[in-house]
């Protein structure tokens, strides 16, 4: 979970919390930006979680290799808006988010460059175990 961990806590460590204060829920949600895993499917962003050991490279090779895509799941910087949990994956006893998260900018050598909104999806940990 070292390696999960590790890349999720420098995901959203530029971003803080996805709990909006109560008052700013009813806002449309600002953009985020982190460098963190985003994968194209809810499924390969669940088997990223699951192959992870304490190598990010082997288990995006692993998920981007069954995809058939090098590009499936990779590790970037972007601007987002936090969407829904999707599903919980429990690994070594502690539960694991799957969200969607609506890409609206990728990083390049350019700079920040806005995209086309897209569906996307990232992990987070919620710090709860397994009983």
């Amino acid at each position: 979970m070292k390696g999960l961990a590790a890349i999720v806590v420098s995901a959203f460590a530029l971003t803080g919390s996805f709990a909006a204060p109560a008052a700013a829920q009813t806002a449309e949600p600002q953009p985020q930006f982190i460098s963190g895993l985003i994968c194209d499917t809810a499924e390969q962003a669940e088997h990223f979680i699951l192959v992870l050991r304490d190598n990010v490279e082997a288990a995006l090779g692993t998920v981007n290799r069954e995809a058939g895509t090098p590009d499936a799941c990779m590790i970037a910087t972007y601007g987002f808006v936090p969407g829904q949990t999707v599903s919980e994956v429990e690994r070594n006893g502690a539960i694991v988010n799957v969200i969607e998260v609506r890409v609206l900018a990728v990083a390049t050598s350019g700079g920040l460059q806005p995209i086309a909104p897209k569906i996307y999806y990232s992990v987070r940990p919620t710090g709860q175990r397994v009983a």
